[in-house]
């Protein structure tokens, strides 16, 4: 088996320990692999900025390699386990207290931390300081109010890496059409989903008794459903909606609907 020393820590290691390149004349590194990692760890801890740039300049422009080498660390991750261990850490860092966040905007006096300018309240975003991806808690003590902005361009940082760097300005308006444009895209895909939904399967079930159906007429009706929905009237085919109206006139005469006065 082929061995090569590593410049760096001195050590002899199989070949295969050491990153491939073209221009060197055994085709490897003279670094071995973890040396390389640690010396890259220590690079980027004094260009984070520069380092983030270049990784992002470089996936935007190549965005199908990028795909794939997340495809396969996902893969290599799931049948070693790691991807497991991954969301068992997840779970174990997961928010199980309740917080008053009306209680920390007080205590905030709705001022964001970052940048320590106002923030309305029906805007205001709680930023971890500590953030849960580095073991932060999920407390009012580890809470502070943010401008959504500011949270974004903090991310998964410590206030202390953010030292003489300006966060981004704020534009109010701007945060409350993020709002109102989220709060109406949630509404319109949720339309989107219970329009596309496919009731089939619903509708066998209400026909066949297993669905605890109050209204049996409706049900027996839905025998007669052809088109394989059942949301309104609107939606059922014309002998659905006759069954469903003579039930109902049936009930009406019965005498079921007494009680519901005639107003």
């Amino acid at each position: 088996m082929a061995t090569k020393t590593c410049r760096a820590c001195g050590e002899t290691k199989p070949i295969e320990q050491f990153h491939l390149h073209k221009q060197m004349a055994d085709g490897r590194l003279t670094k071995c692999k973890a040396c390389t990692a640690a010396q890259c760890r220590e690079y980027e801890k004094t260009h984070r900025a520069e380092c983030r740039n270049r990784r992002a300049a470089w996936r935007a422009a190549n965005p199908d390699r990028w795909k794939e080498i997340q495809r396969r660390s996902y893969e290599k991750d799931k049948a070693s386990g790691a991807l497991a261990a991954k969301s068992a850490r997840y779970r174990g860092r997961k928010p199980k207290n309740i917080v008053d966040l009306a209680a920390i905007y007080e205590r905030d006096k709705g001022v964001c931390h970052i940048c320590t300018q106002p923030v309305a309240k029906d805007l205001a975003h709680y930023d971890h300081v500590v953030p849960l991806i580095l073991g932060g808690e999920h407390s009012e003590a580890n809470l502070k109010v943010a401008h959504h902005r500011c949270n974004s361009w903090k991310a998964g940082r410590l206030m202390s890496e953010l030292v003489g760097q300006q966060p981004p300005a704020v534009d109010l308006d701007w945060e409350r059409r993020v709002k109102v444009r989220a709060r109406e895209l949630r509404s319109e895909s949720m339309k989107r989903a219970w329009k596309e939904k496919d009731w089939t399967a619903r509708n066998a079930k209400i026909a066949a008794g297993k669905l605890g159906v109050k209204r049996p007429d409706i049900a027996a009706a839905m025998k007669g459903n052809t088109n394989g929905k059942f949301r309104k009237n609107r939606v059922l085919s014309e002998d659905a909606r006759r069954r469903i109206s003579e039930a109902q006139k049936a009930r009406w005469a019965s005498g079921a609907y007494a009680d519901r006065g005639t107003g």
